[in-house]
């Protein structure tokens, strides 16, 4: 297995991003752009702003939830967290983390991630807390002209530890 370049990994560092899990010879330009998107997805998610968030996608991204509901387009993915992002959602004190496990570039200008996810803070309809759970994140991030954004999101939910 290779080890990641001291190179990489201080600008890895530098920029404050999560532990890269693949070798960094295989981190292309496109790559590490599309890693940087898939962090501020996670500090966009963790600041509970629905705009914020929305704006990391494409005019016409895709955002897909385990449970496979789809929101079409910024408008909709902005409207789609207003409520759960908002005082008393049960989104408004989740926290995730991100590990990112692979980028590839697959175009020019189109990168797939594969990422995992630990979720807290989360609340049932009911408003009771839920416990901690995983997810598995894969991000199709694309290049509109000189803005990378998340073409299309789609998140699993793991199986719950015994």
């Amino acid at each position: 297995m290779k080890q990641p370049g001291l190179a990489a990994a201080a600008s890895i560092l530098a920029f404050g991003f999560v532990a890269l899990a693949f070798a960094a010879d295989s981190i292309d330009a496109d790559s590490m752009e599309a890693v940087k998107v898939a962090n501020a997805y996670v500090d966009a998610f963790n600041s509970h702003d629905p705009h914020a968030f929305a704006m990391l996608f494409t005019d016409n991204g895709d955002f897909v939830t385990g449970r496979g509901v789809i929101s079409h387009g910024r408008q909709a993915i902005e409207q789609y967290f207003s409520k759960p992002f908002g005082t008393g959602g049960n989104l408004s004190g989740a926290h995730r983390t991100l590990t990112v496990k692979s980028a590839q570039t697959v175009s020019p200008g189109v990168v797939s991630v594969y990422a995992m996810s630990d979720q807290t803070g989360t609340k049932a309809a009911d408003g009771t807390p839920n416990p901690p759970s995983s997810t598995f994140f894969v991000f199709v991030v694309a290049r509109q002209g000189t803005h990378w954004g998340i073409a299309v999101f789609h998140e699993s939910n793991l199986p719950k530890p015994n």
